[in-house]
């Protein structure tokens, strides 16, 4: 991926020149360049209210997510809003891409499956063909959300691991964003989501804005159903169809996702981090959110650090923080 100049200006607003170099974990112009491989690039870029053009291969496929803040995503004739933490995907043709802040401090992650990288991975070669085919047919902006997504970019923006274990680190990320976004693409292909009417998907989607919007909240799907105006049936059905999973279970990922997130970022206490995602007791978050990754709220905070300083005992070299 190359952000340049154009050849001429846009009439309004004004094209932001970036420069991209093939350098690991440096910063030019707003643009943090955080890692180059032959088969996958991950970049983090600052927008503003000046125009992003970027320069995509041909045949590459690219996924961005919303840090920060709303911005808009035009390719060709489209144009798409990208809300905050949402993504868009697309098989590039090799057009040029656009990007603006929509909201001061917008912020995007930007990853890029080069032409190659399905060949030099492991999965079979007819199912190579048959991702190959799914990806070929998202040359139209498509937008979503997925909080794991979300959360996957994070990790990959916050890590400070050493250098000789960064390759692996954003190699074992890049792959299980990967493997969401084949999932996702999947999804949409089968026959029955396709049948699903706009104000079908309509509801789902206010019923999945509400859940994420509100996490300190516990709906039951009685009460997600009248404020979408539905019935239970109905929108526990096409919720799992469009979607992949029940309500229930969409309820536990966005929390999980959103504590682990709070655990990483802000000096909160388990207790207080549980009474914001509407848990009464913390013991009943810690269950849950040990259910949910394997391994305790507490155990986040300092795995990394032990890691981290146990590495560093042994390379001798500074000890970094999380």
């Amino acid at each position: 991926m190359e952000l340049r100049y154009p050849k001429k200006k846009l009439n309004n607003p004004k094209l932001t020149d970036h420069n991209f170099n093939k350098r690991t974990i440096n910063q030019v112009n707003g643009i943090i360049f955080l890692y180059s491989h032959i088969n996958y690039e991950v970049n983090f870029l600052a927008l503003s209210d000046n125009f992003s053009r970027i320069k995509t291969e041909k045949n590459s496929s690219i996924l961005i997510i919303s840090i920060a803040k709303n911005s808009t995503v035009i390719l060709d004739q489209q144009e798409v809003e990208l809300k905050e933490q949402h993504s868009c995907f697309y098989y590039s043709q090799g057009a040029d891409l656009y990007l603006i802040a929509q909201e001061k401090d917008a912020k995007v992650f930007i990853l890029t499956f080069k032409t190659g990288f399905l060949q030099h991975s492991e999965i079979e070669l007819d199912h190579q063909q048959k991702i190959e085919k799914s990806f070929r047919s998202s040359s139209i902006l498509r937008t979503f959300n997925s909080p794991s997504l979300y959360s996957t970019a994070m990790d990959l923006i916050n890590s400070k691991f050493p250098d000789a274990l960064i390759p692996t680190f954003y190699k074992a990320k890049s792959l299980n964003i990967f493997c969401k976004l084949v999932a996702y693409l999947e999804l949409l292909s089968e026959p029955g989501n396709i049948r699903l009417r706009v104000i079908d998907m309509e509801k789902i989607k206010v019923a999945k804005e509400l859940i994420e919007s509100n996490l300190n909240q516990n709906f039951t799907i009685p009460q997600l159903a009248r404020t979408v105006g539905t019935n239970e049936q109905y929108l526990k059905k096409h919720f799992k169809q469009f979607y992949g999973k029940t309500v229930f279970n969409f309820i536990v990922e966005c929390k999980m996702h959103k504590a682990k997130q709070m655990i990483k970022e802000r000096d909160l206490k388990i207790s207080a981090i549980s009474q914001q995602l509407g848990y009464k007791h913390a013991t009943h978050f810690t269950t849950a959110f040990k259910k949910f990754f394997g391994y305790t709220p507490n155990a986040l905070r300092y795995l990394f650090v032990v890691f981290i300083e146990n590495y560093a005992a042994t390379k001798d070299i500074p000890s970094i923080l999380i």
